[in-house]
């Protein structure tokens, strides 16, 4: 967890962002068994990361990953949510999603597929109101050091 303060000062804007002090914070858990881990984190930030002049940025992400010791097999899915509190979007709120499966093939080689889905925020200022993207990625990997066999 943490937490702070500061205060955001523009050079230039096109959008008003607030003044005075600004509060951030955020937090985080995970827990682990054999098999499985999970996570979780929440976050409330001041301004964004974009220079779009939101006042506040707040996103969540949670991941899940399956591998069992000794498996070649292993098997991830995450999601996120950030939303921009902002004059230029209609909706500034933003998802994302990935699930996958890998499988080693040797000490050093392994394969992944993947599967992506995206939902990009409105913008106020353009026409577009589905600003989604998805897609399939599948790779061939390799290390040049060998994978590790945990029993």
């Amino acid at each position: 967890a943490s937490a702070g303060a500061g205060i955001m000062t523009a050079s230039r804007y096109t959008y008003r962002v607030p003044g005075g002090p600004q509060y951030q914070a955020s937090g985080s858990i995970g827990y682990k068994t054999r098999a499985h881990s999970f996570m979780a984190s929440v976050s409330r930030n001041f301004g964004d990361a974009y220079g779009i002049g939101a006042a506040s940025t707040v996103s969540a992400s949670g991941a899940w990953n399956w591998r069992r010791p000794g498996s070649l097999w292993a098997m991830t899915a995450n999601v996120g949510y950030m939303q921009l509190q902002s004059s230029a979007l209609a909706n500034g709120a933003s998802w994302t999603s990935v699930a996958g499966f890998s499988r080693r093939l040797g000490d050093h080689m392994s394969m992944s597929a993947q599967y992506g889905y995206y939902r990009l925020p409105t913008y106020g200022l353009l026409l577009a109101q589905n600003l989604s993207e998805d897609g399939v990625s599948v790779s061939l990997n390799w290390s040049p050091t060998p994978h590790r066999n945990n029993q």
